[in-house]
């Protein structure tokens, strides 16, 4: 009896309806320790409060959860503004929350992992993690996400990451692309388009046991190394990495 409505009073909580209620966020900050959701809502606060502007990209998708967190965490910081109850937040204007979430990915699951740049594991391979864009799109609309704030990019990286698609401007990535070369590609288009202030978080940070010279962290150490009129800072440390960046170009 009481495993079933634990079952239950757990599914609840986790319901979008509950978990993206302002009463839901209270709740969840209090229950859950630090994990990727947490840290999206840190960094959406954060642009809020230095008023930096410009659109969401997230690269790997998959089902659309974290795009539709990420949508759902800026309504929520949007109505902390309104409602005047978070002192830090008082001049901030709620306009800038106002972004378009582009998600790319192939829709077709991981591309051919490569051995010695990932070392990946034994349930990780070509097609692993694939959701159709159909699917995710319905998602998104059953929970409230407006077909015009949130644009799916479908293709490899290597075709659908061109000059021309996508935002001019990023303040805010979600890199969940598992692999070295994806975050790599990824990471370059990034290059011109983050703004001085924006935020990169690291997804898969800590796959490959943590290996600096594995995945993520290694197509990161790469890539800052190539992009001197980029800086980064590190944000906040946790099941996920992100960094704040400065633009020393101007």
């Amino acid at each position: 009896m009481f495993e079933p409505l634990f079952l239950r009073l757990g599914a609840w909580l986790l319901s979008p309806k509950v978990r993206y209620s302002r009463s839901g966020y209270r709740l969840r900050a209090l229950m859950q320790p630090a994990h990727g959701e947490d840290v999206i809502d840190a960094a959406v606060m954060l642009l809020a409060v230095n008023g930096v502007r410009g659109d969401v990209a997230e690269f790997g998708v998959f089902e659309g959860r974290s795009l539709l967190h990420l949508w759902h965490a800026h309504r929520w910081v949007e109505h902390l503004i309104v409602d005047g109850v978070v002192p830090i937040l008082a001049g901030a204007d709620p306009s800038c929350l106002r972004r378009v979430l582009y998600g790319f990915d192939s829709f077709e699951g991981l591309p051919e992992p490569t051995e010695v740049l990932d070392g990946q594991p034994d349930w990780m391979g070509r097609g692993s993690f694939a959701a159709g864009e159909a699917g995710v799109r319905a998602e998104l609309r059953r929970n409230g996400v407006p077909d015009q704030s949130a644009v799916l990019v479908p293709g490899w990286f290597d075709d659908s990451l061109t000059a021309e698609q996508g935002p001019e401007q990023v303040a805010l990535a979600h890199i969940d692309c598992d692999l070295y070369e994806s975050t790599a590609v990824a990471l370059q288009w990034l290059a011109p388009r983050l703004v001085d202030g924006a935020i990169l978080i690291f997804d898969d940070w800590w796959l490959y046991r943590g290996r600096p010279d594995r995945g993520e962290q290694r197509a990161f150490a790469e890539f800052r190394a190539a992009h001197p009129e980029l800086a980064f800072v590190e944000l906040l440390r946790s099941t996920t990495v992100s960094f704040l960046v400065h633009r020393n170009d101007g």
